[in-house]
């Protein structure tokens, strides 16, 4: 939901409280409410206008956005079997791809993103290698193992795959480290 449409909903759920406020107190007996409402919004037939214009143009567009189909963006990647479907999320697909990379020598660190592609999926990886690696030697071996792994794991495809190098440091990745207190 975007900023003006949660400024909207908020301006409409204030305006239809304190309509309802103060029609829920008149109705429990109490005039001063409504004669205080009826007093200032008939001094200013603009103000009164603008009010009820505002409410009604608001009204319109909450309908309108619950009449409104709106096309999600796909968060699984769904695979036909024989039995039916099995649904993969894609953060399920993206941390598969990271935990691959992960174990392989010479990547300090690597972040994935997948996104569902109609011949499969399209994995991106972005890594921080060592100076000691060819990156087009572990650029080709990550895709080789990465396509290996979601083939045999998930049984999908990689359609296209991009590797990019952010950044080439020399801090050793720390395995496993744990703190030592003595």
């Amino acid at each position: 939901m975007h900023v003006l449409e949660r400024v909207l909903l908020t301006l409409y759920g204030v305006m239809v409280g304190f309509y309802s406020a103060v029609f829920l107190l008149r109705t429990a007996g109490w005039a001063d409410p409504h004669q205080w409402m009826t007093s200032v919004l008939a001094r200013d037939l603009g103000l009164q206008a603008l009010v009820w214009g505002v409410v009604f143009v608001i009204s319109l567009w909450v309908v309108w956005r619950s009449l409104l189909r709106r096309k999600h963006r796909v968060r699984t990647v769904v695979r036909e079997t024989g039995l039916g479907q099995v649904r993969i999320a894609i953060s399920a697909l993206e941390n598969l791809a990271q935990k691959t990379v992960a174990e392989m020598d010479g990547i300090t660190r690597v972040r994935a993103r997948v996104k569902a592609s109609e011949k499969g999926i399209a994995v991106a990886l972005m890594a921080v290698v060592t100076p000691e690696v060819s990156i087009p030697e572990v650029s080709e071996e990550v895709q080789e193992k990465v396509e290996e792994r979601m083939k045999n794991v998930v049984g999908i495809g990689v359609d296209s795959f991009k590797f990019f190098v952010e950044d080439i440091t020399s801090e050793a990745r720390k395995r496993n480290a744990r703190l030592r207190v003595e």
